[in-house]
C-alpha cells in the first residue's frame, strides 16, 4: 500500500512537471515570436520608407550617399523578409523541411547575400564619408562620374557577397527524407580536412572575419580618422579667427601692426583657409557653426 502511494505521487509529480514545462516551452515560444514578427514589421515599414525618401531627396552632393543607403535597405529588406524567416523556421523545425528540395539546395543559399551585402554597404558608406571630409577636393566630382564609380562598388558588392557567402553553400547543402512520414532535413554537411579539423570551422571563421572583424576595422579607422580631421579644422579656423580678429582691432583703431600689402596678403590668407576649412566640413558637421569669431 505504501510503494503504491508513494509511486503514484512521483507519476503526479513527473507529469505536473511534465506539463509546466510543456507550458513553460510555449511561451517562450509564443514570446521569441512576437519579438521576431515585431522587429520584421518594424524592420520591413523603416527600410521602405527610407527606400522611398532617399528617392525623392535631388540633391546632389548627397546622391551618392543616397545611393548606399538605398542599397543597404534593399539588402535589409531582403534579409528580413527572405532570410530571418526561414532562419526562424529552420530554429522551430530543424528536421521538418517545409518549402522542398528546390528552395533548400538553390534559393536558400541566395539569402546570405543580403547579410553580407548590408554589412558592406555601411563600409562604403564610412569610406564615402571619410573621403568627403579628407579628400574633398578629389570627390567631388561631376555627379554622373561619381554615381557611376559608386553604381560599380555596388555592383562589384553584391558580387563579392555572392561569392563569399553563398556560393560556397551550394557545394555542402543537402536534401533528404530523415523518417518515414514524409518529413525531410535541409542542411550543410562539410567535409572534415583530417586531424580533427573541419572545413566547416575555417569557413565559419573566415565568415566571421570578413563580416564583422574587417568592416568593424574599417568603420572605426575612417571615424576616428574624421574625429582627428574635425579637431585640426577646429583649432585652425580658431587660429584664423583670431587673427583676424587682431586685424578688425587693430584697423578700427587706426594702428595698424602691419603694412598695408601684409594686411592685404593675411586677409587673403585668412578666408582661403576659413573657406577650405568650411567646405572640408561640408558633409559632416564637427560644431563649427556653433563657433563665432572672436573680437
Amino acid at each position: 500500500m505504501t510503494s503504491f502511494s508513494i509511486s503514484s505521487t512521483m507519476s503526479t509529480e513527473n507529469f505536473s512537471t511534465t506539463i509546466s514545462g510543456t507550458v513553460e516551452s510555449q511561451g517562450v515560444e509564443i514570446l521569441k515570436s512576437t519579438l521576431y514578427a515585431t522587429c520584421g514589421v518594424f524592420g520591413v515599414v523603416g527600410n521602405i520608407l527610407t527606400t522611398i525618401i532617399l528617392t525623392k531627396i535631388k540633391a546632389k552632393e548627397t546622391r551618392v550617399m543616397d545611393f548606399y543607403m538605398i542599397n543597404l535597405a534593399i539588402a535589409d529588406l531582403g534579409t528580413l523578409l527572405l532570410a530571418f524567416p526561414i532562419t526562424a523556421i529552420r530554429e522551430r523545425l530543424p528536421n521538418d523541411w517545409p518549402f522542398g528540395e528546390f528552395v533548400c539546395l538553390y534559393f536558400l543559399p541566395l539569402t546570405d547575400i543580403f547579410h553580407g551585402s548590408s554589412v558592406w554597404f555601411i563600409t562604403a558608406a564610412a569610406i564615402e564619408r571619410y573621403q568627403k571630409i579628407a579628400r574633398p577636393s578629389k570627390v567631388n566630382v561631376k555627379l554622373p562620374i561619381a554615381l557611376k564609380r559608386a553604381q560599380i562598388v555596388a555592383v562589384s558588392t553584391w558580387v563579392a557577397s555572392f561569392v563569399v557567402f553563398s556560393l560556397p553553400l551550394y557545394f555542402v547543402l543537402r536534401y533528404r527524407e530523415v523518417s518515414t512520414d514524409g518529413r525531410f532535413w535541409c542542411g550543410s554537411e562539410w567535409p572534415s580536412l583530417g586531424a580533427g579539423l573541419a572545413l566547416s570551422k575555417l569557413y565559419f571563421t573566415f565568415m566571421v572575419f570578413v563580416s564583422y572583424v574587417m568592416p568593424l576595422f574599417v568603420i572605426s579607422g575612417t571615424f576616428l580618422a574624421n574625429q582627428v580631421i574635425g579637431d585640426e579644422a577646429k583649432a585652425n579656423f580658431l587660429k584664423c579667427a583670431e587673427q583676424f580678429a587682431i586685424y578688425q582691432k587693430s584697423f578700427a583703431t587706426e594702428k595698424p601692426l602691419f603694412k598695408h600689402e601684409a594686411l592685404e596678403a593675411m586677409t587673403l590668407a585668412v578666408i582661403t583657409k576659413t573657406t577650405d576649412v568650411l567646405s572640408s566640413q561640408k558633409y559632416a558637421s564637427h560644431g563649427l557653426e556653433k563657433l563665432s569669431v572672436p573680437t
